[in-house]
């Protein structure tokens, strides 16, 4: 009889349900934050939502102008460095912020009306949806990320940790 060799188990705890999720969101935004960045790069301009906070006042057209021209390299950035997984729980917490910051931008430029579509302008020019799906998304995406923390680094994509012990 063959015997079976014995599987040598990498050292560490193994990943829980709520370690898996939280991993896998991580990833998702930080993928979601480069995807949008390519389109809004190749398609330039102003969305709905960039234009209603003007209207309302909220942006001056000159910081309009400057979230059209950085904001996706902004993403970018963001997006790489998460997916570097260097200091994963520093770059869940910026994206969490960064996903909440978008919801807000989007609950103060519907004014309460969460039925009305509005094209938020995340992947450049493109359809409608209502305010209330992009509000549900955006925090479906940033509540898991601050549970982020050094304990998930094993676990990254890249595991390259030039700065721990």
């Amino acid at each position: 009889m063959r015997d079976t060799p014995t599987i040598n188990k990498q050292a560490g705890p193994e990943a829980s349900p709520l370690d898996l999720l939280v991993l896998a969101d991580y990833h998702l935004a930080a993928l979601l934050l480069l995807t949008a960045a390519v389109f809004k790069l190749r398609e330039p301009g102003i969305g709905e939502l960039l234009e209603a906070l003007h209207e309302q006042g909220m942006l001056n057209l000159d910081m309009v102008i400057l979230l059209v021209r950085w904001l996706p390299w902004l993403e970018i950035l963001l997006g790489l460095w998460a997916v570097s997984g260097i200091h994963l729980e520093i770059s869940a917490t910026v994206m969490g912020v960064l996903y909440l910051l978008f919801t807000a931008a989007i609950l103060a430029a519907s004014g309460g009306h969460l039925l009305l579509p509005i094209d938020c302008g995340c992947f450049g020019t493109s359809e409608s949806w209502p305010a209330l799906v992009l509000v549900l998304r955006n925090t479906a995406l940033a509540l898991p990320l601050f549970l982020a923390g050094k304990r998930h680094r094993q676990w990254s994509i890249l595991r390259w940790r030039p700065f721990s012990r």
